[in-house]
C-alpha cells in the first residue's frame, strides 16, 4: 500500500514599510513574531540603507529577510514600477500585511498586484482590493501599533501568533573584534563617549534642534572631560562640519557624518555612554543596541513615535500648538519655537544626569 504525504507549502509573508530607519526599526518586534509564527519573510522597503538595519538587527537571531526596495524602481515611471511588481511577485508571496503608517493607496495597490491571495489593509482608498482591513489602535506607541496589525491579521487568517513578552526590540550582538577596530580607527579612548545626533529627514527639518546649540552643547561636554562625536548618515554631512566650527580642531571630539555604513554606526553607537538626537533613525538605532538615548521632541510626540526603550528620556515644552506632526502636515509651521526654545543648559544638565546614573 502506498502512503500519501501532504506537502504543506510555506507561508511566504511580505511586509510593507516604505518609511525611514526610524519606521523600520519599529517594526523589529512585529517581524520577530512573524518569524517566530512560522512565516518565511520578504519585505518591500524605502532602500538599501533600510534593509542594512534590518539585516543588521535581525541575522544574529536568524531570522533572514528578502528585500524589495522601493527606491530601486520609484523614480524610473511605469517601467519601474511594473518591474517593482514583478520583483514582489517573484518572493512568492503567500500572505501580505503593512506596518502602521503604510502608505494606504501604495500599499494597497502592492498588495493586490503582489500575487499574495491573503491581503490585510489598513482601509483608505481601494481597500476593496484587501481581504480584510484592520483597526488601528489609538493612543498607543508605533511598536505596539504594528504588533497589533499582525495579531488582527493572523487572527483573520486563523494562525497562531508567536510572541514573546514583554514586548521589546531584539538584543544586540555586539561583534567585539569589529567595534574595537573601529573604535581604533575613529580615535575613541576610554573616556565617556557622548554621540549627537542633530539630522533629521530632508523634508523634515523642523524637527531639528538648532544646529548652533549642538555645538555649544558639544563645547560644554568637552569641558566637562567628555569624549564627543557626531553622527549622521549621507547628506547629512555640512551639520558635521558646522559643529566643527565651533569647538574646532581639538582632541576627543570626533565628526563622522557621512563616513560609517550602517553596521559601524550601530556599533559606534552601542559603544556610547549617550546619544542626544532630535526624533531621527540615529535614536531608534541607538535604542536598538541598547544605548542610553536623551531626545529633543518638538513637532512629535514621543510617547508614539520616540525610541523604544527604558533608556530613553525624551525633552520638550509644554505648548497648546505641539505635537502637530501628523498625515498631511509633516513639514511644520515654519516657526518651530517647540524646538528652538529648548536650551542649551537645560539639555546639558539631562545629558549628565543620565551619565552619572549610568556610570
Amino acid at each position: 500500500m502506498s502512503k500519501e504525504f501532504i506537502v504543506m507549502k510555506p507561508k511566504r509573508l511580505h511586509v510593507v514599510n516604505t518609511h525611514g530607519i526610524g519606521d523600520v526599526v519599529m517594526t523589529l518586534p512585529m517581524l520577530m513574531a512573524a518569524h517566530g509564527s512560522g512565516f518565511h519573510l520578504s519585505m518591500t522597503v524605502k532602500s538599501r540603507s533600510e534593509a542594512q538595519v534590518i539585516s543588521c538587527l535581525l541575522a544574529p537571531h536568524n531570522v533572514h529577510i528578502e528585500f524589495v526596495c522601493y527606491q530601486d524602481f520609484s523614480r524610473k515611471g511605469l517601467l519601474g514600477n511594473f518591474k517593482l511588481i514583478c520583483s514582489i511577485r517573484k518572493l512568492k508571496p503567500t500572505h501580505v500585511v503593512p506596518t502602521f503608517s503604510s502608505n494606504k493607496i501604495r500599499y494597497n495597490l502592492l498588495a493586490w498586484a503582489s500575487g499574495a491571495k491573503n491581503r490585510i489593509g489598513l482601509g483608505g482608498p481601494l481597500a476593496f482590493l484587501n481581504g480584510f482591513n484592520i483597526d488601528i489602535l489609538d493612543g498607543v506607541h508605533k511598536v505596539e501599533k504594528n504588533v497589533s496589525v499582525l495579531e488582527q491579521a493572523l487572527s483573520f487568517w486563523s494562525l497562531p501568533l508567536c510572541l514573546s513578552a514583554p514586548l521589546q526590540l531584539p538584543v544586540f550582538k555586539v561583534d567585539v573584534k569589529k567595534q574595537a577596530t573601529l573604535l581604533s580607527k575613529i580615535g575613541v579612548n576610554d573616556r565617556p563617549l557622548v554621540c549627537l545626533a542633530p539630522g533629521s529627514g530632508v523634508i523634515e527639518k523642523h524637527k531639528r534642534w538648532p544646529i548652533e546649540n549642538y555645538a555649544q552643547l558639544a563645547v560644554e561636554l568637552l569641558r566637562n572631560n567628555f569624549q564627543v562625536a557626531v553622527v549622521g548618515g549621507p547628506g547629512e554631512e555640512k551639520l558635521g562640519l558646522k559643529i566643527k566650527e565651533v569647538v574646532g580642531d581639538v582632541e576627543c571630539f570626533f565628526d563622522t557624518t557621512g563616513q560609517l555604513s550602517i553596521l559601524e554606526t550601530l556599533l559606534f553607537l552601542n559603544y556610547s555612554s549617550c546619544v542626544v538626537a532630535n526624533c531621527n533613525g540615529v535614536s531608534h538605532m541607538a535604542a536598538a543596541v541598547q544605548a542610553p538615548v536623551v531626545g529633543i521632541y518638538g513637532p512629535t510626540d514621543a510617547s508614539l513615535t520616540g525610541p523604544f526603550t527604558k533608556k530613553f528620556k525624551s525633552l520638550s515644552l509644554d505648548l497648546k500648538c505641539r505635537p502637530c506632526y501628523g498625515y498631511g502636515y509633516i513639514q511644520g509651521c515654519g516657526n518651530p519655537i517647540c524646538m528652538t526654545a529648548i536650551s542649551v543648559n537645560v539639555v546639558l544638565q539631562d545629558v549628565l544626569i543620565n551619565l552619572s546614573s549610568a556610570g
